[in-house]
């Protein structure tokens, strides 16, 4: 009897990739005229970990640490409630905060049952006191972990878990948010010290951050933002875990899974860190600058801030359309063994297992420029900054004003288009970064893929 079933992976492979290969296989269906699902156009908790930790591996410059953004859970609870009067406020805020307990429970879960994997959970205050105990007990931990030995060490990854923890979680631009998001920087600045100490020599040790946090953290220091690479919905992290627990972790499925990818991932990247012409073509590097470019510039990108997409975007790109041709190439093979054996996959699975890596000089993975739009939708949303999100209105001025706007007619425009509800039509689930996913769209549609 077959272990695995194709039901099992699906979990582990990105909705935009699955979407890909139907698109690519069905030569009657015209993909320009496909309507642009945004719940496709997400990652998910799992390959956002996953790609964090294999990118932070093959990385000597940065950490790509990731954040778990739980704005989709308090939209959708302040969809639900009249959110008008202080008695709901108050029922919202409690039910916000039990669901987040949740999650925060969930991830510890599912992260100490992985292989290959040490937990560190950090729970922030509201202070920010470098010299605080706990503060140097948690750096402790993080740089023991980095000297211990290759030989004696048989966990590979450390992944540290920030919990900030704020009087109330619906208050939004306090003080004591933004001395959290300082403390968070902190700890980060140590794990990219400790993680270029570790590649210095030759440890094959790396720890990454993932913080469990509303986006205005964030928005409050934007040098903490620019540490983190990827962003994924709390509410589809919640989703993706329920369902674990039910169906997977009770037999260890999902985590043989995790630990089959990972180590799969990892060994096809040991021979991409120089991406051959063939994996790589330079012309999809022309494509990526493209894309930065003219987002950079784009009319609601803040332009004293390029935007939010900073010097290290085109790497990023590279990273994840490579890790996304990797996943592409492997559904691609899996799916015709099951169109010839059916639905069980252990075989496939288990040749996959034994293959070995090391005599692969070049691995068959080829990016297209539908992988590196599928990247660009995965990664910019989260890195944009818009004039279009700010309260500032230093900030918000839009460039067409030097031909002419009223300021004021202008200011009117982005207050009406920050209440847009386009891409929310769906009460289920709530988009993230519903304008700065039109943005990237708007890029994507005007800049030319004929090479």
């Amino acid at each position: 009897m077959n272990e695995y079933n194709l039901s099992d992976i699906q979990g582990f492979i990105p909705k935009p990739i699955q979407s890909f290969h139907i698109q690519k296989n069905d030569f009657t269906s015209d993909p320009s005229t496909e309507k642009m699902n945004i719940e496709d156009n997400e990652l998910g908790f799992i390959n956002s970990l996953l790609f964090s930790l294999i990118s932070s591996s093959n990385s000597n410059k940065n950490t790509n640490n990731l954040f778990i953004n739980t704005d989709d859970i308090l939209i959708n609870l302040k969809r639900e409630h009249d959110h008008n009067t202080s008695k709901n406020i108050l029922k919202i805020n409690e039910i916000y905060k039990s669901i987040e307990n949740q999650l925060i429970h969930q991830v510890i879960s599912f992260l100490n049952d992985l292989g290959n994997i040490q937990v560190n959970v950090i729970y922030v205050n509201n202070l920010y006191t470098p010299k605080d105990d706990n503060f140097l007990k948690n750096i402790a931990t993080i740089k023991q972990f980095h000297s211990i030995s290759n030989k004696s060490n048989t966990v590979k990854y450390q992944i540290c878990l920030f919990i900030p923890k704020f009087e109330d979680d619906l208050i939004t631009g306090t003080e004591i948010q933004k001395r959290c998001s300082m403390k968070i920087d902190h700890y980060l600045n140590r794990i990219q010290q400790f993680n270029s100490e570790s590649q210095v020599s030759d440890q094959n040790l790396q720890s990454i951050g993932i913080v469990i946090s509303n986006i205005e953290l964030l928005n409050k220091n934007i040098f903490l933002k620019k540490k983190f690479w990827l962003s994924c919905s709390g509410a589809s992290t919640i989703d993706f875990l329920n369902n674990s627990s039910i169906s997977s972790l009770t037999d260890q499925k999902a985590k043989k899974l995790f630990n089959f990818f990972l180590v799969y991932m990892s060994s096809l990247w040991k021979n991409l860190k120089t991406p051959t012409l063939k994996t790589f073509n330079h012309k999809l590097k022309q494509y990526i600058l493209d894309i930065v470019v003219h987002l950079r510039l784009q009319r609601f990108s803040q332009q004293g801030r390029s935007g939010g997409i900073g010097f290290m975007s085109s790497n990023d790109m590279m990273q994840i359309s490579i890790s996304l041709g990797i996943l592409d190439n492997f559904y691609d093979e899996m799916m015709d063994f099951v169109e010839k054996n059916g639905q069980g996959i252990d075989s496939f699975l288990e040749d996959k297992n034994n293959l070995d890596q090391n005599a692969i000089d070049d691995p068959n993975i080829i990016v297209t420029p539908d992988l590196v739009k599928i990247a660009a939708r995965v990664y910019f949303p989260f890195k944009l900054q818009l004039t279009i999100n700010s309260n500032n209105k230093r900030q918000r001025k839009d460039y067409s004003i030097a031909y002419g706007s009223d300021t004021e007619a202008v200011d009117e425009l982005i207050d009406n288009l920050k209440h847009l509800d386009i891409l929310n039509n769906n009460k289920e689930y709530v988009c993230q970064y519903p304008m700065e996913r039109l943005v990237v769209e708007d890029v994507l549609k005007h800049i030319s893929t004929s090479f």
